[in-house]
């Protein structure tokens, strides 16, 4: 055995027995105690405690989060070209006083935080959504970052036209380069090379609304996957699970199935939700026949998102409705019946300290019911997405709450008791964004730094002679205290 695999295999079990010590007592948790009337300000807030400076970096900006110390810019991941600090000229001024200046003299990065240019690369300019997972067995046992995309394209095009270009529906890319300092090092994806020409990523869920109807004929050919309701198919969440293979696990993409229109307020309608899984590292995805929520019997999980509970002995899955201004519901399963629709049991409310579960079907009825108890916290709550920090030794969700912003909550437990809503980004800051994407792994410093991934829709200045992106990614850092 080479040495190298011998270091691996120790520093494993070191993990392991920190790990072990770390869950090897039940997590208890007790509500805040009441406020004393002399620990209030004159207008009745709580008193907050003064908090040290900070060293916010020059392209940093301070947050308000007594958790979060700055949030970070690095640009987008996936841009035809990228928006540069214009010295000394500029013709774009943000609501922070930065100056920017179209790059139209520069070469083509595709994305300022994108260490591999994607559309040479891969055939992709353009995207949303960047659902991430990490999977700890690739790569020889040290760990694979997967990027899952939504609706995506291959090039720029003409903000007034979407005329000649291919859409891709979703698309997935991966980095071994888990040092995410410098942006993101795109090591490969699901491309053509899987069953064709090399360097075009291909969808892997078909949308059937696009191929065909908008913007050409697609490539329906290569699609593995047909939705049977669907006006488009839209990637949710993602989970990689230890599987029979020594050399990766096997990966589940859960999607939802939009069967009507979007509409400017921000609505669209879902039939169900769905899942499928690749065992053979991503190469090819099956459809997990039993894995489906439908509007009619679980209407609060049509957008699910899935995660491992800090010591891995449950997969717990949060839901949303359609649309971003639903609020959320959690579900869990142990990971060996993760395939098992049955198995799954559903958050119903608090007996005292203590969490109450309805088995499969039954729980998904009491949750039709909308009783307040049945929630884990209010919304509106879009693009779901929450992970175990290392850090804080709690969990911490992100998502988009309505016109506010960019949010985080903090808990001891997945199911609470969260934290109020704490403001990272607004949208004056970043206009049309939605989706804040992380996980445990996609952090630095035992999870005291991490990033998430931000979507934009059309935020670049149209015209004529300027060429608009309908969809980027950006690429933030968060600096907990």
């Amino acid at each position: 055995m080479k040495k190298s695999n011998i270091f691996k295999m120790i520093m494993l079990v070191i993990a392991a027995v920190f790990i072990f010590a770390a869950c090897a007592t039940t997590v208890e948790y007790t509500y805040d105690a009441p406020i004393a009337p002399s620990e209030l300000q004159p207008n009745g807030q709580p008193a907050v405690p003064p908090r040290e400076p900070l060293d916010i970096p020059e392209d940093g900006f301070a947050s308000a989060v007594n958790e979060v110390g700055f949030v970070r810019d690095h640009g987008f991941i996936l841009n035809y070209r990228h928006w540069r600090r214009a010295q000394p000229d500029f013709d774009w001024e943000d609501v922070a006083g930065n100056h920017w200046a179209w790059g139209e003299d520069d070469p083509p990065v595709y994305g300022s935080a994108s260490i591999v240019p994607t559309l040479p690369t891969f055939g992709v300019g353009t995207g949303d959504i960047g659902i991430t997972f990490f999977d700890p067995v690739a790569n020889d046992g040290d760990g694979r970052m997967f990027v899952v995309f939504g609706d995506s394209w291959d090039g720029h095009f003409n903000s007034h036209s979407l005329s000649g270009r291919t859409m891709m529906s979703q698309v997935l890319l991966y980095t071994d380069n888990l040092d995410f300092t410098r942006g993101i090092e795109w090591s490969g994806g699901w491309t053509a090379a899987n069953g064709g020409t090399l360097a075009t990523a291909q969808e892997f869920i078909n949308n059937s609304w696009y191929v065909g109807h908008l913007i050409g004929p697609g490539n329906a050919g290569n699609n593995p996957l047909l939705s049977p309701n669907g006006r488009t198919n839209i990637p949710t969440g993602a989970i990689a699970i230890p599987g029979e293979s020594n050399y990766f696990s096997d990966y589940y993409i859960f999607f939802m199935e939009v069967s009507g229109d979007f509409t400017l307020g921000g609505d669209w309608p879902v039939a169900a939700n769905r899942a499928i899984r690749s065992t053979d590292g991503g190469n090819t995805w099956h459809v997990v026949p039993g894995l489906v929520w439908t509007r009619q019997d679980a209407p609060n999980f049509g957008q699910v998102f899935p995660m491992w509970s800090n010591c891995y002995e449950w997969i717990y899955i949060y839901g949303i409705p359609q649309a971003r201004l639903g609020s959320v519901q959690l579900g869990r399963v142990r990971p060996q019946y993760f395939d098992n629709f049955e198995k799954y049991e559903y958050f119903v409310g608090m007996i005292g300290a203590t969490p109450q579960w309805l088995p499969g079907r039954q729980g998904l009825l009491r949750l039709r019911g909308e009783l307040a108890e049945t929630y884990v916290f209010d919304g509106p709550a879009g693009e779901m997405n929450v992970m175990f920090n290392d850090h804080l030794q709690r969990y911490v969700a992100t998502y988009q709450a309505g016109a506010t912003g960019i949010v985080m909550r903090t808990a001891p437990n997945p199911w609470g008791p969260w934290s109020a809503a704490q403001t990272l980004v607004t949208g004056e800051m970043f206009p049309r964004f939605y989706g804040a994407f992380t996980n445990r792994y996609f952090s630095a410093n035992n999870g005291q730094t991490f990033w998430f991934l931000m979507s934009q829709w059309l935020v670049e200045p149209g015209g004529v002679n300027n060429i608009a992106n309908v969809y980027d990614v950006r690429f933030l850092e968060v600096a907990l205290n």
